[in-house]
């Protein structure tokens, strides 16, 4: 969510950030983070070293989850995460 804001919409372009949370089984939850921006490899890149994405996906796999990644017409990133059977 950071990324997007700070670098999908340069020199104060407009746009749309969605986050959305489902659970879409009895043990699944999809967390997604999409918006509409330049997109990754279009953009601007981040003059950092990519520590924070190396932190999330270290991060969402501690979690047992997985996180995939596409940039078409902007990012697109999703979250899925098993629900354990005591939570």
């Amino acid at each position: 969510l950071t990324n997007a804001l700070k670098y999908a919409f340069p020199q104060e372009q407009q746009g749309v950030i969605n986050i959305s949370l489902q659970k879409d089984s009895e043990q699944n939850l999809r967390l997604k983070v999409i918006d509409n921006g330049v997109g990754k490899t279009n953009g601007l890149a981040p003059k950092g070293t990519g520590f924070g994405s190396q932190l999330v996906k270290l991060l969402t796999r501690q979690l047992n989850g997985t996180m995939t990644e596409r940039n078409d017409k902007g990012t697109h990133i999703e979250f899925d995460f098993l629900i354990s059977k005591s939570a």
